[in-house]
């Protein structure tokens, strides 16, 4: 990967190729990106927040997307 931008983008489209899905109420593409929060998306159906690393193996890893 070129730099962490990119290899986010890529983890993105994996883990959700039609957009956001909320762990909460399961709404699709009814997401939008918090500012300054890698990941952090905010359901606009039920108000939560879900991180795209939520139920992944990189769920409590500090590490870059990127490694």
């Amino acid at each position: 990967m070129p730099d962490e931008a990119h290899a986010e983008a890529l983890f993105l489209s994996a883990r959700w190729p039609e957009g956001p899905v909320c762990r909460w109420c399961g709404s699709v593409g009814n997401a939008r990106r918090l500012p300054g929060r890698k990941m952090l998306f905010h359901g606009r159906d039920c108000g939560l927040a879900t991180s795209a690393r939520a139920r992944t193996p990189m769920a409590a890893s500090h590490l870059p997307v990127r490694t």
